[in-house]
């Protein structure tokens, strides 16, 4: 968070679950898919992180059943539109 707050240039935090479940009342809490962009919602991507450099990504499509696969090609192209921005660590 830490990070994301220098990029961005102000105070970030998690949002509690009842918000979350507020804005993507058609998922299942706990399986938000990571196309903020979908939502209305500001995205920011590190595209250097892992996940950038995979050859497929999975995300969960709204519940904690099913999955999306995508190249990582499809990826960065359904990430075009969000924000650029070094801020995840490997641990």
């Amino acid at each position: 968070l830490g990070s994301l707050h220098k990029l961005l240039g102000r105070e970030v935090a998690m949002v509690d679950e009842a918000t979350l479940g507020e804005i993507f009342s058609d998922c299942e809490l706990g399986a938000v898919p990571p196309i903020g962009m979908a939502y209305e919602l500001k995205t920011i991507w590190d595209p250097k992180s892992s996940l950038g450099k995979e050859d497929e990504v999975f995300f969960e499509a709204g519940d904690h059943q099913n999955l999306v696969r995508v190249s990582g090609v499809q990826f960065h192209e359904l990430m075009a539109p969000a924000e650029r921005g070094q801020f995840s660590h490997h641990i």
